[in-house]
């Protein structure tokens, strides 16, 4: 998943990050909503930035713990 974050961010590849997604306008993803997902970061894509102001950061979601 490509995610935009803000110019600042201190972020680098390899880097375990936490990502809370508020609401997706999709039903079948609803149930990731406002919870906390573990991500490897995969890429920090600098291309954009000055053009956008943000970074564009790949990230690789964690497989869920199995119950």
């Amino acid at each position: 998943m490509l995610l935009a974050v803000p110019a600042l961010t201190p972020v680098r590849k390899g880097q375990t990050i936490h990502v809370c997604i508020d609401s997706l306008p999709q039903p079948n993803l609803a149930d990731l909503a406002s919870r906390r997902l573990q991500a490897t970061v995969t890429r920090v894509d600098r291309d954009e930035l000055l053009s956008t102001g943000q970074l564009a950061v790949g990230v690789q979601f964690a497989a869920p713990a199995s119950s």
